[in-house]
């Protein structure tokens, strides 16, 4: 019998990018370790953002978005794995609501063509009873039960 040899493969190797070969610059490096530093004292970044008043500001995130130049669809993945913006245009919702509004528009249009009246039979109110008297005068008599 043979056995099969277990390998150390990470199954996440092909998705992710490999670690950089070349150490980030000493600006960076200072950066992160005032980072460290804050953390070491108890600070935390994300409170400290959410407990400003700008950060409460409903457009705040849509202005870090664009200040940041962050792409809302993109991936991690390789292209080859997953391409977000390989798409066709009418699969996002902009065209699906586009195809739906016109589908609505016709449906109506096609209603107001094809429109029938249908007489339907009033009936009798039995609380109200309308008594012709002589010539012209009509009394109402509201028959209250």
């Amino acid at each position: 019998m043979s056995e099969d040899v277990a390998t150390d493969v990470d199954p996440l190797a092909k998705f992710l990018l490999p670690p950089p070969s070349t150490k980030c610059s000493p600006e960076l490096q200072e950066k992160i370790n005032g980072f460290l530093e804050l953390k070491r004292l108890g600070k935390n970044f994300n409170t400290e953002v959410r407990n400003r008043k700008g950060y409460r500001n409903p457009d705040f995130l849509q202005h870090a978005v664009n200040y940041q130049g962050v792409d809302e669809i993109g991936s991690c993945f390789s292209k080859d794995v997953f391409d977000p913006h390989g798409y066709d245009a009418s699969d996002y919702h902009e065209a699906i609501e586009a195809d739906m509004k016109r589908e609505m528009e016709r449906k109506a249009q096609e209603k107001k063509k094809n429109q029938k009246l249908e007489f339907v039979s009033g009936g009798t109110h039995p609380a109200v009873a309308v008594t012709a008297l002589k010539g012209h005068q009509i009394h109402h008599q509201i028959d209250c039960r």
